[in-house]
């Protein structure tokens, strides 16, 4: 279903976009003006003459992408964005979305075209922002990541549960690389919580339950050389992950199964997990994780072969860190 809805996503999004959504969802731009008129505290300073309002709804349609007036500014705060635009920007942001997997470049042109008003200058805005992090994150841009992590911090107070989990698990992640785990641990205790509270359909809910489990096992597995019994504890997170649902659960609970049964000794399970990981990487059309995948089996069967493979997808993709990944397995 998303595959579908994706081929709809507009490249960019202007107040006239903004203006004809709401006044589509109300009928008429008439009854989008008389709507506003009747919500607005009198401390905006609107007319009553709904007329009036209209007419300065027409002025708004043409303003494009520069800044919002007083109109664009209580559409927002009154309305808010339409309900697919939020989809749309939430897909954007979401680390388990196709949309991670277009090649970084494209991908930074689109989250750009959005980084404008009107997204710009509404709550959904954390999504671009988070999106744009994870951009810097792959490319070692720090100064960047700081930016849009300060950005993105700043609009949670007001942003939905959904938007707070994934802002957490990507800290927690950043905080495990920084070898911060009692951070971690709290980031990832505080995504489960919101996890609890969030609106989301069931497959959304697995793929983030997915990535805590995931996090969890990675920041146990963390100097499991040294403490082997890290490595039974981050199996067992694993394996609390569905064996059913959408293709990145399948993938996440694989191949983490198999990370775990290879760096155990158990090479003919760990084999078998990681080609549930391959398919699952595949069914779904999910490039990074295939990727991952592929490495994992490359490492587990010494065929060079699959290596190579994960080599030129990392590449494709223009993930910087994922290609640095593989090269450093690629060279032993």
């Amino acid at each position: 279903m998303q595959s579908k809805q994706l081929a709809s996503l507009p490249m960019a999004f202007t107040w006239a976009d903004l203006v004809d959504a709401l006044a589509e969802e109300r009928g008429s731009l008439a009854e989008l003006a008389r709507s506003l008129t009747e919500v607005a505290p009198a401390s905006a300073g609107l007319s009553l003459d709904p007329l009036t309002v209209e007419r300065g709804l027409r002025r708004l349609r043409k303003r494009g992408n520069a800044e919002g007036d007083k109109y664009g500014r209580l559409l927002l705060r009154l309305f808010g964005v339409p309900g697919a635009l939020e989809t749309w920007a939430r897909w954007m942001g979401q680390y388990h979305s196709r949309l991670s997997d277009l090649p970084t470049a494209m991908r930074r042109d689109q989250l750009r075209l959005w980084d404008r008003p009107p997204i710009s200058e509404s709550t959904v805005s954390i999504w671009v922002h988070i999106g744009l992090a994870g951009l810097a994150n792959r490319e070692r841009e720090v100064e960047a990541l700081e930016r849009r992590l300060a950005l993105a911090r700043l609009l949670a107070k007001r942003a939905p549960s959904a938007a707070r989990l994934e802002l957490a698990l990507f800290e927690a992640a950043l905080a495990v690389d920084a070898g911060e785990r009692e951070a971690a641990a709290g980031l990832l205790e505080a995504a489960a919580g919101l996890l609890d509270d969030a609106a989301l359909d069931g497959d959304e809910r697995a793929c983030y339950f997915a990535r805590i489990q995931d996090q969890r096992a990675y920041r146990v597995a963390r100097g499991w050389r040294e403490e082997r019994w890290r490595l039974g504890e981050a199996l067992e997170l694993y394996a609390a992950i569905p064996e059913a649902g959408p293709a990145f659960v399948r993938f996440r609970r694989a191949h983490g199964v198999a990370w775990c049964r290879w760096r155990m000794g158990e090479v003919e399970a760990a084999r078998a997990a990681v080609e549930r990981a391959v398919a699952a990487a595949g069914d779904g059309g999910l490039r990074r994780p295939r990727c991952m995948a592929l490495t994992l089996r490359g490492l587990i069967s010494g065929e060079p072969g699959d290596l190579e493979r994960a080599l030129r997808i990392a590449e494709e993709v223009g993930d910087e860190r994922l290609v640095e990944r593989v090269r450093r397995y690629s060279s032993g």
